[in-house]
């Protein structure tokens, strides 16, 4: 009886972590609350920023398009400028946020590299499990349903990679198709604009990472709160 109590309990504290990290910590929902930290004019900026990089990039692969190689040039570095603008003020937006809403000792307690805005979520994620009351004699019994779902998540998922990846084998086929008649220059032209949109496009993707890494992610903040735990 005690056991299957343990188990039980073990579950329900695996269902609060994941919930947590999953739907509380994403890098979108950091993206909305730093959003709330910041004033209006502050809000404004960053999309003003990002309507400006988006129609610069626009403007720059249609001037390619045209051999407008004056206008290519100005958007080109426009879209570089703007697109530079837009990352930096998201990221000031997300240190606002956190100095505001985090003490000092929090503060001290996040991970030493920020890859993936990781300093923000697993500040909210901590907080979170602290108010649900998740201490550290629980991560033992989570990180073994979690290394389970790891196993699982291993042997799974390998059909759509391989579709994914035809997909993006045809995607390039077309656009080869498309740019045959295209000069040397303007395929190299539309090209460099080209990458200013897929750097864009790799970060939104970034936000939501594939559940086999969410779920690494997961065991080492776990793993971080289970050492800050210790040293209190």
């Amino acid at each position: 009886m005690y056991l299957r109590l343990s188990i039980l309990n073990n579950t329900n504290k695996w269902e609060i972590c994941f919930n947590a990290y999953t739907k509380e910590c994403t890098r979108i929902a950091i993206f909305r609350e730093s959003l709330k930290a910041i004033g209006i004019k502050f809000k404004i900026s960053i999309l003003f920023s990002l309507i400006l990089f988006g129609f610069c990039l626009y403007s720059s692969i249609y001037s390619a398009y045209k051999k407008d190689w004056d206008y290519y040039y100005i958007y080109l570095g426009a879209t570089i400028l703007f697109e530079f603008i837009s990352l930096v003020l998201i990221i000031k937006a997300q240190s606002i946020y956190t100095k505001e809403e985090y003490s000092e000792y929090e503060l001290s307690q996040v991970p030493p590299e920020d890859n993936k805005d990781q300093k923000a979520r697993d500040l909210k994620f901590h907080r979170t499990l602290s108010l649900n009351e998740i201490k550290k004699s629980h991560i033992e019994g989570i990180l073994e349903i979690l290394n389970a779902r790891i196993l699982i998540s291993e042997n799974s998922g390998l059909g759509i990679e391989k579709i994914i990846g035809f997909l993006v084998t045809f995607s390039i086929s077309i656009l080869v198709a498309t740019m045959k008649n295209l000069d040397i220059k303007v395929i190299a032209l539309i090209g460099i604009a080209g990458m200013c949109f897929f750097i864009f496009i790799y970060m939104i993707i970034k936000l939501t990472p594939n559940k086999r890494e969410q779920l690494y992610e997961l065991k080492y903040f776990l793993t971080i709160f289970a050492n800050e735990e210790r040293q209190q």
